[in-house]
C-alpha cells in the first residue's frame, strides 16, 4: 500500500476494545511529535531480529510493544 509505505506491522484489528485505526493514529501522532522514535525503533528492531527475538510467534516482541518501550523511555528520560 503506497499510503502507508512498504513496512509490515502487526496491529490487532479484530479485538473488541481495540481498533487498528486508533493504533495507527496514536503511533503517527507520536512519530510526528517525537521523530527520534523512528531511528531508535529500527535500531532496536534490528538488534532483536539479529537474535531472532522479533517474532511474537516465537516468544519475541511485537512491533507495538517495541514502540511503547521506546516511547515510555523517551517520556521518562527526555
Amino acid at each position: 500500500n503506497d499510503e502507508f509505505g512498504a513496512r509490515r506491522i502487526d496491529i490487532g484489528v479484530f479485538q473488541r476494545k481495540c481498533s487498528g485505526r486508533k493504533y495507527v493514529q496514536f503511533i503517527n501522532g507520536f512519530l510526528n511529535s517525537l521523530p527520534v522514535i523512528r531511528p531508535l525503533f529500527f535500531v532496536l528492531f534490528s538488534v532483536l531480529k539479529k537474535f531472532e527475538l522479533h517474532r511474537p510467534t516465537d516468544c519475541g516482541l511485537k512491533t507495538y510493544t517495541i514502540f511503547l518501550m521506546i516511547l515510555t523511555s523517551l517520556q521518562a528520560y527526555p
